[in-house]
């Protein structure tokens, strides 16, 4: 079973990725991207906000912080985010 979770100040979230996701048997990396993504989930709250993501896998961190990947998956989870940021009007 592999789980979410993320916190933000007094907010957080978790919850079990689907079957759908689990049984793609992703990368630890691909996986940490994923949980970012599901940070559409608060995307209302966020909104005009600077977000600080944590994280402790250096490939996702990397990812994230230059906007550039080969991992097919780990892009479409970036362009995820970047598309997050920008209609939330946020930086991340």
């Amino acid at each position: 079973m592999r789980v979410l979770l993320a916190v933000s100040n007094d907010q957080y979230f978790h919850g079990v990725f689907s079957p759908f996701i689990s049984e793609q048997n992703l990368d630890i990396s691909s996986m940490e991207l994923l949980t970012i993504v599901a940070l559409k989930l608060c995307g209302a709250h966020w909104t005009g906000l600077h977000i600080t993501v944590c994280c402790d896998n250096k490939a996702a961190v990397t990812v994230v912080n230059t906007g550039q990947c080969c991992n097919p998956f780990m892009n479409s989870c970036l362009q995820e985010i970047c598309h997050f940021a920008a209609l939330c009007n946020s930086c991340l």
